[in-house]
């Protein structure tokens, strides 16, 4: 699984050779809230790997409702496993792992396709936006 859409590497080279600009592929366009929180403060300064981890299941958390029999993820669910596309060795991303379940950040299960992860609440992301505002959206009126 890709964070980024793929460049063609044949149009970079070629660029680099006549010192032209290639424009990127367009990416997909979607958001998430991350929670400017004490939490994700102090997680960042004891633990830089758990917060690249609990950004990682954040980015990839599928976040259309119900359950998608292919990938077979949940809604706020996404699949874990490739520590080396995130800068991390096996073993800090066991720790990393172990710190966010152990402080209450995010749930962790071991599947037949890989590791399972899901963020508990929205103390670092929203990504599902819980905490939308629930003001109305329609215009005030004079009647």
């Amino acid at each position: 699984m890709k964070l980024f859409p793929p460049v063609r590497r044949e149009l970079i080279e070629d660029a680099e050779q006549e010192k032209i600009r290639v424009p990127l592929e367009p990416a997909p366009v979607w958001w998430l809230k991350m929670m400017r929180t004490p939490d994700m403060l102090e997680l960042i300064e004891v633990s830089p790997f758990a917060f690249t981890l609990a950004a990682i299941i954040a980015l990839r958390a599928r976040f259309k409702p119900g359950f998608n029999p292919i990938t077979g993820l949940n809604q706020g669910e996404a699949f874990l496993g490739d520590h080396e596309k995130y800068g991390m060795s096996l073993q800090q991303y066991r720790t990393a792992k172990k710190q966010l379940a152990k402080w209450g950040f995010a749930t962790f299960t071991a599947t037949s396709k890989g590791t399972t992860a899901k963020l508990t609440d929205t103390r670092l992301f929203d990504v599902l936006n819980a905490t939308a505002n629930k003001q109305p959206n329609k215009r005030a009126t004079n009647a």
